[in-house]
């Protein structure tokens, strides 16, 4: 959501962007932040080949999908930090056997059957002809993808922030528009 005001130039450096995990407008006013522009928020889901013992079911969990080898994206990933808490909080120890940095490559690993791949929706969604994903029933919480600045002004910043600003806006509805996942895709057509 951006709140604009004032002329353009003034909108450049002082748009306010928020990421609010409520549905409930009134709760949204808590929420701004003049410093970050969010891009993308997703479930994390397992992705599988069809041949692969979970590819009958719609849903899983940590627990189920701890009993395969894993592939992943590597620590320090925004996917990998939060599946890495939900294990830790679950006390779950998967065997992560496989990592790539890149998601294309860990929907490879999974596909050749190399282990169960854990990866946003719209990162599974790009291998749907090859590989099934499942929802992750106990890491409810979307993983975010943010850009985020500092609040010093200048006036390469304020160009830089009206290019994203404009690029992430529809300039119908002036609203952002969000990339990926079913809550960005709900966040679209509403």
């Amino acid at each position: 959501m951006i709140h604009e005001y004032g002329s353009s130039h003034e909108r450049a450096s002082s748009f306010r962007i928020a990421r609010v995990p409520s549905r409930d407008r009134a709760t949204r006013s808590r929420y701004w932040c003049p410093s970050a522009l969010p891009i993308t928020s997703e479930r994390l889901v397992a992705a599988v080949p069809f041949d692969h013992p979970l590819a009958k079911r719609k849903r899983t969990n940590l627990v189920e999908i701890s009993a395969f080898p894993i592939v992943c994206m590597p620590e320090g990933t925004a996917p990998r930090t939060m599946f890495d808490q939900a294990c830790a909080s679950g006390k779950i120890k998967p065997d992560i056997v496989l990592q790539a940095s890149a998601p294309d490559a860990v929907a490879d690993l999974a596909a050749r059957g190399l282990g169960v791949a854990v990866l946003t929706e719209s990162m599974s969604a790009n291998h749907a002809a090859r590989l099934k994903a499942l929802e992750l029933d106990d890491i409810p919480e979307p993983v975010g993808l943010a850009l985020v600045w500092t609040t010093a002004e200048s006036p390469a910043l304020r160009e830089f922030l009206q290019g994203i600003h404009d690029a992430f806006t529809d300039p119908r509805s002036r609203r952002v528009i969000r990339t990926g996942g079913r809550e960005a895709q709900e966040a679209n057509t509403s």
